[in-house]
């Protein structure tokens, strides 16, 4: 269905984004996915029910949050 969506997308122009699938928990190929997952984890209602507008504003919060130390720490590979 996703894939539908974007090439509807890109017919018409809207989009300006190329999609290369990474497969799912492959830190080494997409280093930002573990800070994602830090993220998200205290960004997420366990609900799951947060507006679009709340959800960028607590991504924007935790990412200006984020220290150099926090950046520079290991994390567990998900």
């Amino acid at each position: 269905m996703i894939v539908r969506l974007l090439r509807q997308a890109k017919q018409v122009g809207e989009v300006r984004l190329l999609v290369h699938w990474v497969p799912k928990r492959s830190p080494w190929l997409n280093p930002i996915e573990p800070y994602w997952g830090h993220v998200k984890r205290r960004v997420c209602e366990p609900s799951g029910e947060l507006s679009v507008a709340e959800l960028r504003r607590r991504i924007r919060a935790q990412f200006v949050a984020l220290t150099l130390d926090d950046l520079l720490q290991p994390l567990d590979p998900m």
